[in-house]
This record gives C-alpha cells, sequence and structure tokens, in this order.
C-alpha cells in the first residue's frame, strides 16, 4: 500500500510539474524570474547612483568647511590689529575720564566696522562675544563722545565702569586671536573684575593710581553694583 502511494505521488509530481518552454536551463530561468531580473538590473544603477550622489554632496559639504576654515582663520587673523586699535583707545580715554574731561581722539570706526565683518565667519560662542562688545562700544561712544570739556560726576563714574568692562571684554579676545585656544572665555561682569579690568588699564598708561582715583573708582564699582540687601527683616526679640 505504501509503495503504491508513493508511486501516485510520483506520477501526480510529474503530471502537475510544467513543462519547460525551453530546451536551455538558463532561457527557462530567465523567462520563469524575468520579473525579479529585472528589479535587479534596475536596482544596480540605482543604487551606483545614489552612491555618487552621496560622494558629491560629501566633497561639496568637506569644500564649504574648508573654505569656512579658510574664512575664519583670515578673520581671526585681522582681530590682532583690530583689538590693539580698539586697546589703544581705550588707553587714551582712561587718564581724561579720571581727570573729569573728554579724550580728543578718533573713534576707531574701521576697526569696529572689520570686527562687524569679521564676527559672523567665526564660531558662534565667539559671534556672540563680538556682538555684545560691538554694542557696548557703541553705548559707551555715544556717552563719551570726543570733546574738550568737563565731564559731569554721574556720567564719568558710568563711562569709567563701562570702558571697564570694555577693556575686559576685549582682553577675552587676544588669546583667541592669537590662536592659542579655540574659544573665548566670557568676561565676568563682577565687581572685582570690573575693578581689575580699570586698573590694568590704568597700569599699561605708565599712570600711578592716586587715592582720588581710587575714590572715583569705587564710587562708580558701588553705583553700578550696588550691596545686596535682605527683604527680610529679622524678628525683634522681647
Amino acid at each position: 500500500m505504501l509503495e503504491f502511494l508513493t508511486k501516485s505521488y510520483a506520477v501526480a509530481s510529474e503530471f502537475m510539474k510544467p513543462k519547460p518552454k525551453f530546451d536551455t536551463y538558463w532561457i527557462n530561468f530567465l523567462f520563469d524570474w524575468q520579473t525579479l531580473v529585472a528589479a535587479i538590473v534596475a536596482g544596480v544603477p540605482a543604487i551606483i547612483g545614489a552612491y555618487l550622489l552621496w560622494r558629491q554632496i560629501d566633497i561639496q559639504r568637506l569644500e564649504l568647511e574648508r573654505l569656512r576654515r579658510k574664512e575664519e582663520t583670515s578673520a581671526r587673523i585681522q582681530l590682532i590689529s583690530v583689538l590693539a586699535s580698539l586697546t589703544r583707545y581705550y588707553k587714551s580715554c582712561i587718564t581724561p575720564i579720571l581727570d573729569g574731561s573728554h579724550a580728543v581722539t578718533d573713534i576707531p570706526n574701521q576697526s569696529l566696522a572689520t570686527l562687524m565683518s569679521s564676527a559672523p565667519t567665526l564660531d558662534d560662542k565667539v559671534f556672540r562675544h563680538i556682538q555684545s562688545l560691538i554694542v557696548e562700544f557703541q553705548i559707551f561712544t555715544s556717552r563719551y563722545p570726543s570733546a574738550t570739556r568737563p565731564l559731569a560726576n554721574s556720567l564719568r563714574e558710568i563711562i569709567l565702569v563701562d570702558l571697564g568692562r570694555l577693556h575686559s571684554a576685549t582682553n577675552a579676545l587676544y588669546p583667541y586671536a592669537r590662536f592659542e585656544t579655540d574659544a573665548v572665555e566670557p568676561a565676568a561682569s563682577t565687581k572685582n573684575a570690573t575693578r581689575d579690568s580699570i586698573n590694568n588699564l590704568i597700569a599699561v598708561t605708565n599712570r600711578s593710581i592716586s587715592e582720588n582715583d581710587r575714590l572715583l573708582i569705587e564710587r562708580a564699582l558701588n553705583d553700578r553694583f550696588p550691596r545686596k540687601t535682605s527683604s527680610t527683616v529679622p524678628p525683634v526679640e522681647p
């Protein structure tokens, strides 16, 4: 019985099996699998095209990065002369401010324009630092124009602190401009940091700090950085 079933299955399988349409095996294979073969033949050029497109995009990205680095390097090289020009301007202002008069000196507008044009090509944090420096510089020059007349005490104290902050922010850019670092540490906007910056600026002008200078600096700092007082009233013991 088992032998009969086996032979019957073999006969049925032979009967059900489609007869080849061609005498050659590979031609029959291509005929039976033509859809798959067509997909493979169409897919290979598509894969090659996608790879070539990816390579082109990658090459363009590398080229753009190379150009950006080149522009950044050029901008950093220009920073040295720009920062030196700004520092010379600060030095020309500090002594007249301490003496209560205006500085008769030209504002370095060209240096400021160079700083503005180079800032967008630099690192985002450096850009924001320069942007803040430019804004503070414009505020300072609007308060302290070149003129020959005495300064009011309140204005004198305000622009003294402004100048100290400007000098501190400018000094923070020097290591970056000299390629000593690729980052700019933000200048601390504190009372002690501003005092140190003012004293440093006075020192580079070879001026001896007098007692009147110290009093003026402390008065200006106290106005800009008032002492914090507690709003909580302690309980009174009976």
